[in-house]
């Protein structure tokens, strides 16, 4: 146990200190980007007023390059803000026509070291773009604040790191050392487990021998009963100890970085507050030079209300004279902008004196904040680092489960689940193979084993003898004892193959859901020169190739992987995605994006085929499920991790960085398959067939499957990749949200399928309604468009995404499981295979259409139609099926048709 002891407990150690430097450093990045986009808008806000005038002036004829007033209004915001380098208007060809550094005029635009630009558009009459201003910020002035947080969460890290050392040590020791305990007793604990058994099978010889005890007997009577409350196996009670630990752990790092966030939060709130007052006592100030009074001032009110309306978080804006009293108030009221009396109470407000040209006070301007603001804001910090704390700690609890599948590791699991079960009464034949390996905790494997295959045969002999001698009573009482112990049975255990599969495949999913946030983005980047075709559809295409080459790939991988080498497949898809990855980060243009995608989609297809053909070889009956349903959750956990984690690397590291670390994540999955997967059984006369022309439509002629295929999988997945790939980032983004909430957004599809789906798989069975939790799924998933419609950005888009996965998690799996069950009774002629080789080739197609689908609707009508069409076609598929069903009283077969695993 030293031994092991000395072998896990690094490992463990620095797999909890990863993740928590993990939870720290993605939770620093959340607070970083709401900083940010405080800093953001502040300076988007000063563009935007630039721009505005530039724009009126356009309207009225006057060139851009003559509109000399913009040189002192971009000097007075300027002079509003004190992190502004300068503010300059760029002509179509990016030469500076006016800025409040006179010397950058006429020269191109060049945004300079240390640096932060933000750029706005400058339209003409006719929506043609004129120009640009850029508004340029000190970085180093923007990034001072961050690093004193930088600093708490360093600080919180340490700490908390240090903590769970001390707290890991015994959680990983002392359950070792009570296994070590365990299989220096192995051989009385075991047999003390099925005393009564041996007690019972002592009885039986007696009665067969018709004389007393035997000394062996008398020994078995003595034994005690078996325990009736189950002891936590050790691979189970480490993992829930260590996830306990690393919660706590993690949450005492957020909430320090929440705490820390504060502090520059706030201030910058303020801030961007005192720059709206400053630039508008600014304003005020030039009247006031110019000699007007302060009453003859003219359109004051509607100055304050443009500045209300244009920053949602401000409450009211007022100008006040010398003594105090308000000259005009604009305040926000029920979502309109009214003009007010005075000032409200109860409000944060900053204010900006302004001085008349004697030096004398001329007016204040106030500008008002409400408390709920902050409020809100440190809302959705903690939700923000709420999310990223529960990514981190799924994908750390995978590689906790992985460690501890390895040899040591399933040694230890091999000899819990044989003393689970003997606590269980169960001594049935271990459905695994013995796991390999030497020293204490095998040579304890093997006592077990041996005792309870000794008690197996003991019963044999004892049943023969008994029927021989036509003693039908003990015969009944030894098939009693045989049901009783499960003596005779084989129990469903998961091979070891199971646990080293799942991490790489978690890891290669993981690499490809990373990228959903930012990768419509990235193709719109490199589609601005594409003729021919509507921009949107364009930036759709690499979606649209993805899917379409994963779906027709994936019918006669089957075979071709089993021909290959399972783990071989598996190894080179991976190998092949990160070239695809890697090729996708430099890509130039949307050939070579499409091109860099086709490869990743190839690995992609192999992987996942390679990976069910690993499970599908290793396992039989109920592990066989038990192993497709790992496959599934893998993929569900990796579309919960991946997008919010991909969303912050974009913003932190930019997008081409992102499509590298995607790529290592991949290489790293290609890495541990190489190293910990068995060797490959090479089937060389394996059939490659795919699902034929005459296959589809041998499917698709019956009417029961076509509606069911065609009217409920086909859209399914044709609004999820429709919207959760292609709309929700390309409209999400478009409104200006950064990767990371396009991100934490996509993840809630996942968590309501992770939840649901194993739950609804019992309720459909149980209720025998298949076809009601199809149809009301899709109702579900079609009535989940209308959020967006009615909601503000970006919870109309989380409340869709959020119901379009319970609509799913209602469907997905009584779908799947009416595909067999209308197959027997409708088309008994029809081989299972081929049944659901259709099914997957007519969803994965859906698949595909989706964002092409989206991109021809929003081109054409725009975003609300796109939403509206394609529940429309969801909606009226799933009224088609209801209705056929109803006609046919399409009651479901209930728990007869068996359960099929759902794959996405």
């Amino acid at each position: 146990m030293r031994r092991l002891a000395s072998l896990l407990l690094p490992v463990v150690i620095a797999i909890m200190l990863g993740a928590i430097a993990l939870g720290g450093y993605l939770g620093f990045g959340s607070a970083r980007m709401a900083y940010l986009a405080l800093i953001d808008s502040r300076l988007g806000e000063i563009a935007a007023r630039i721009d505005a005038a530039a724009e009126q002036a356009l309207g009225l004829g006057l060139p851009l390059a003559g509109q000399d007033t913009l040189d002192a209004l971009a000097a007075r915001e300027r002079a509003a803000d004190p992190l502004i380098v300068s503010i300059d208007v760029l002509d179509a060809e990016g030469i500076v026509v006016h800025s409040s550094d006179r010397s950058r005029t006429g020269r191109p635009a060049q945004a300079g070291d240390g640096v932060r630009v933000h750029r706005s558009a400058i339209l003409g009459p006719f929506g043609a773009t004129e120009g640009q201003v850029w508004v340029r910020a000190d970085s180093a002035g923007i990034d001072a604040p961050l690093g004193g947080l930088a600093q708490a969460v360093l600080r919180a890290v340490v700490v908390a790191g240090l903590a769970s050392i001390v707290l890991v040590v015994p959680a990983v020791l002392l359950p070792l050392a009570r296994l070590g305990r365990q299989a220096g007793l192995a051989e009385g604990a075991a047999a003390a487990d099925f005393g009564w058994a041996l007690r019972s099978l002592g009885e039986a010889q007696d009665r067969l021998a018709g004389g007393g005890r035997r000394a062996g007997d008398a020994v078995a009577a003595g034994l005690p009963a078996p325990r009736r409350r189950p002891v936590p196996r050790f691979d189970r009670l480490v993992i829930a100890l260590l996830a306990g630990i690393l919660l706590v752990a993690v949450a005492f790092v957020a909430g320090r970085t929440v705490v820390a966030a504060e502090r520059i939060l706030l201030p910058a709130l303020d801030a961007r507050a005192e720059v709206s007052a400053r630039s508008l006592a600014g304003l005020v100030g030039t009247a006031a030079g110019y000699g007007i009074g302060l009453d003859a001032l003219y359109g004051t009110g509607a100055v304050l209300d443009a500045v209300v309306a244009e920053n949602r978080q401000f409450a009211a804006a007022a100008l006040l004279d010398p003594a105090g009293r308000p000259v005009a108030v604009a305040l926000r009221a029920d979502g309109d902008i009214v003009p007010a009396e005075a000032m409200p109470a109860g409000l944060s407000v900053v204010s900006a004196p302004v001085a008349g040209p004697d030096g004398r006070p001329y007016a204040r301007v106030e500008v008002a904040v409400p408390p709920s603001v902050a409020v809100d804001l440190v809302r959705d910090l903690w939700l923000d680092i709420a999310i990223v704390v529960l990514a981190s700690v799924l994908m750390t609890l995978e590689v906790l489960a992985f460690v501890l599948g390895l040899d040591a590791g399933a040694l230890m699991q091999a000899f819990s689940r044989r003393l689970d079960a003997l606590r269980r009464g169960d001594l049935s034949r271990p459905g695994a193979a013995p796991a390999s390996g030497q020293g204490r905790l095998a040579q304890a494997i093997a006592a077990v084993d041996g005792q309870v295959a000794g008690v197996r045969a003991r019963h044999v002999r004892l049943r023969a003898d008994a029927a021989a001698a036509g003693d039908a009573g003990l015969v009944a009482a030894l098939d009693h004892l045989d049901a009783r112990f499960r003596l005779s049975q084989t129990r469903a255990e998961p091979p070891p193959v199971l646990q080293r599969v799942r991490l790489p495949l978690f890891l290669f999913f993981l690499a490809e859901e990373m990228t959903r946030p930012f990768l419509p983005g990235f193709a719109a980047s490199l589609t601005a020169q594409v003729s021919g075709i509507p921009r949107e559809l364009a930036i759709s295409l690499p979606i649209v190739v993805f899917m379409a080459i994963v779906a027709f790939s994936q019918p006669w991988l089957a075979g071709l992987t089993e021909r290959f080498g399972r783990a071989r497949a598996l190894r080179l898809g991976a190998a092949v995605a990160v070239a695809g990855f890697a090729g996708t980060a430099c890509a130039s243009g949307l050939g070579p994006l499409l091109l860099f995608r086709a490869l990743v989609a190839i690995g992609y297809a192999a992987v996942f085929v390679g990976a069910q053909g690993i499970i599908i070889d290793n396992t039989a009956g109920p592990t066989r499920a038990r192993g497709l349903a790992l496959l599934v959750t893998a993929i569900m956990v990796a579309a919960l991790c991946g997008p919010p984690v991909g969303g912050i690397l974009a913003d932190r590291l930019g997008v081409r960085a992102a499509f590298v670390v995607c790529a290592c994540v991949a290489a790293l999955a290609f890495l541990i398959a190489r190293f910990t997967l068995p060797a490959d059984h090479v089937n060389a006369g394996a059939r490659i067939a795919g699902v034929s022309v005459r296959d589809i439509a041998r499917v698709l002629t019956r009417p029961a499957m076509a509606l069911l295929l065609v009217g409920c999988a086909f859209p399914a997945k044709l609004i999820l990749a429709g919207l959760s790939f292609f709309l929700v980032p390309v409209v999400m983004g478009a409104a200006g949200f950064d990767d990371a909430v396009i991100g934490r957004v996509l993840m809630l599809y996942a968590v309501s399928m992770l939840v649901l789906v194993p739950l609804v798989a019992r309720w459909s069975d149980g209720a025998g309604r298949r076809p009601a939790f199809v149809v009301g799924g899709a109702l579900v998933a079609a009535t989940a468009v209308v959020h967006p419609l009615w909601l503000p950005q970006p919870w109309g888009a989380a409340a869709m995404v959020l119901q379009l996965g319970l609509g799913q998690a209602l469907s997905i799996t009584p779908q799947s499981a009416l595909v067999g069950e209308i197959g027997r009774r409708i088309a008994p002629d029809l081989p299972e295979n081929t049944l659901y080789g259709v099914f997957r080739l007519v969803e994965r197609l859906g698949n595909a259409a989706g964002p092409a689908l989206a991109a021809l609707l929003l081109a054409r009508f725009g975003a609300p139609a796109a939403l509206a069409g394609i529940g429309a076609i969801v909606a009226a598929g799933a009224l088609g099926f209801a209705l056929a069903s109803r006609q046919a009283g399409g009651r479901s077969a209930g728990a007869a048709g068996g359960r099929s695993a759902a794959a996405a």
